[in-house]
């Protein structure tokens, strides 16, 4: 016998159907059916086998691995050396450039230093007596006084004949056109000099003609 058999029997054995019950029949009726059909429900439930899941199936739905990831102690040490390590190259690097800087500040002072020098020199030369107008390219020779007192002569120590000059020898120096004094020991390195710089400033200045004329 079917539970739906089942089921009609007993609610026409529990609840006889009259025409004359009304409503309280029909309610009885659905009451019962509906505690029928709960009952086979259950047992139809009853009667389903549970399948355990598979590992695979597990395994693909929840990857421990991909979800939570394993660190090795050692990797934390190995980050901590790279970066000791990079701070070392970038204090190494930092130093390196900023001693080429010193370098550069020490070899700018002693450049000021030689400038402020030389000018000092040249004001004094040009404050020394002199009794002709001296003329740039030039060379004069210093002597100096019993009382100090420095003065510029055309006649070099050599040139006094054989009682020599009359006061004592300071030196010889050329005047530039810029009005600075070149001592006499060091005239020929300068003329090199200041030759190389012409060479230098003619050559610019043909190219300068040379870019003009192409354009």
């Amino acid at each position: 016998m079917t539970d739906s058999s089942t089921a009609s029997t007993a609610v026409n054995t529990l609840v006889p159907v009259t025409s004359d019950a009304g409503t309280v029949l029909v309610e009885g009726k659905i009451s019962v059916l509906v505690r029928l059909i709960f009952r086979a429900t259950l047992m139809t439930l009853g009667n389903v086998t549970t399948v355990p899941p598979s590992p695979d199936v597990e395994r693909q739905l929840v990857n421990p691995r991909a979800v939570r990831r394993h660190h090795n102690p050692l990797d934390l040490v190995s980050l901590a050396a790279q970066v000791q390590t990079a701070d070392q190259f970038v204090r190494a690097t930092t130093g390196g450039k900023l001693q080429v800087i010193v370098d550069q500040i020490r070899f700018l002072q002693e450049q000021a230093r030689c400038i402020l020098e030389d000018g000092r020199r040249d004001a004094q030369l040009h404050h020394a007596a002199c009794n002709f107008q001296k003329v740039p390219g030039h060379t004069y020779h210093l002597y100096e006084r019993e009382d100090g007192t420095a003065y510029f002569s055309m006649l070099g120590s050599k040139e006094w004949g054989k009682t020599g000059p009359a006061h004592q020898f300071l030196g010889s120096y050329r005047l530039e056109h810029d009005r600075s004094w070149t001592p006499a020991d060091v005239v020929e390195q300068r003329s090199r000099d200041i030759a190389a710089i012409d060479r230098v400033i003619k050559s610019q200045n043909a190219l300068d003609c040379i870019a003009h004329g192409s354009s």
